[in-house]
């Protein structure tokens, strides 16, 4: 057996143990974790938009529609320097408005998402924040559900997202992949030691966001959730909770073209660098080594003649692993069919993760028309 086999084997092994780890932390969080008061207090959901405007009408209707107390809830919009119709989309739906809920328009002195939600939530005098992204939509119980999972030491909520509509095979490739992503952090919550967290579906209390001073001063234009999330957990232990309600999940659009999916891979990844939770950089570190040690078999192959049933055996064991790992959670959120998407996930995966690694070191991402250093 060659060192790289050897290795990839070792290297197996550790990342069955993972997917085990994982596997208990999901059922605990699924046995043990209740939901919280049925208080629901005041909040503010805070969306920092830049050229949304082919989805704000959409997004307005589904947040004017949600099933919580008129008084207890606002939003406020934040306008990110958009070059499209964005603001007068947002004022010609305010002109036709019949509702009471109170709607904010901001505009964005600054720029990036970090510093569009800043300024929503400067203005917001609710007791929580929630935080979304402007091509989502939601349930009508969405905040109602998310907001119940609060109890008295809960100081940061995070929600399930998925990828819809995923009527392509890109779409559903995308749609098993946050499958997966939102399996791996909710089952983290369920050890109590939380690592991932997306925007899109996220809440926390304003007194302490602005005690640890609001997102930070790191450089990113982004990193609103995995970075905050960090913080959160380091200076209040146990203070984080998930959602684990199908009502409680939000839907977000997949990317619909390769650039557009590298261009937000890569913006993902390059949030890594400024991680300072040791678990996060760990856990991170081991599995973009694995995959790279997948790539490296395979592209070795051909030269080191190594025994197709080792290789195969290896990526089916990997593959069977994953599958026990991601069908209580596809059961759960009804999304059993995306199951279906996890042998080619096997060779997409491996691939993308070692490419966009390497490109997220540096060279920088476009998004949303603007260039961003990695």
């Amino acid at each position: 057996m060659t060192p790289l086999l050897l290795i990839t084997s070792g290297f197996l092994l550790v990342y069955i143990l993972l997917i085990a780890y994982l596997y208990t932390g999901w059922w605990r969080l699924r046995l043990f974790q209740k939901k919280g008061a049925e208080e629901l207090l005041s909040i503010t959901v805070v969306v920092a938009l830049r050229n949304e405007g082919h989805n704000i009408s959409a997004l307005l209707t589904d947040l004017c529609q949600q099933n919580y107390p008129e008084g207890d809830l606002e939003i406020r919009l934040v306008n990110d320097h958009s070059t499209d119709n964005t603001v007068e989309q947002i004022n010609h739906y305010l002109k036709h408005y019949p509702g009471n809920i109170p709607i904010y328009l901001h505009d964005n002195p600054a720029e990036g998402k970090k510093a569009a939600l800043s300024i929503g939530i400067q203005h917001s005098r609710s007791a929580w924040i929630v935080t979304t992204d402007g091509d989502c939509r939601f349930p009508k119980n969405w905040l109602r559900t998310l907001m119940g999972f609060r109890k008295a030491s809960t100081r940061m909520l995070l929600g399930p997202v998925k990828v819809a509509p995923a009527s392509f095979g890109f779409g559903q490739l995308q749609a098993f992949e946050f499958l997966s992503l939102i399996g791996f952090t909710a089952s983290a919550i369920g050890h109590g030691h939380p690592i991932l967290a997306n925007g899109a579906n996220l809440a926390f209390e304003r007194a302490t966001f602005l005690a640890l001073g609001g997102y930070g001063d790191d450089p990113l234009a982004s990193g609103d959730d995995v970075l905050l999330l960090h913080r959160m957990q380091k200076a209040y232990p146990n203070s984080v909770r998930y959602a684990s309600d199908c009502a409680a999940m939000v839907a977000t659009p997949p990317a619909t073209s390769w650039q557009q999916f590298w261009q937000q891979r890569i913006r993902w990844a390059s949030k890594s660098k400024y991680y300072r939770n040791r678990m996060a950089l760990v856990m991170g570190g081991f599995l973009a080594l694995f995959n790279v040690l997948l790539v490296l078999l395979v592209l070795c192959w051909p030269i080191v003649a190594y025994p197709w049933p080792y290789i195969a055996g290896i990526l089916g064991i990997k593959l069977s692993a994953e599958i026990l790992f991601i069908f209580p959670m596809a059961y759960h959120w009804k999304q059993v069919a995306l199951l279906g998407w996890a042998f080619p996930f096997q060779i997409f995966n491996p691939l993308y993760i070692t490419f966009v690694g390497i490109r997220s070191i540096g060279g920088g991402f476009y998004w949303k028309g603007r260039k961003h250093r990695a």
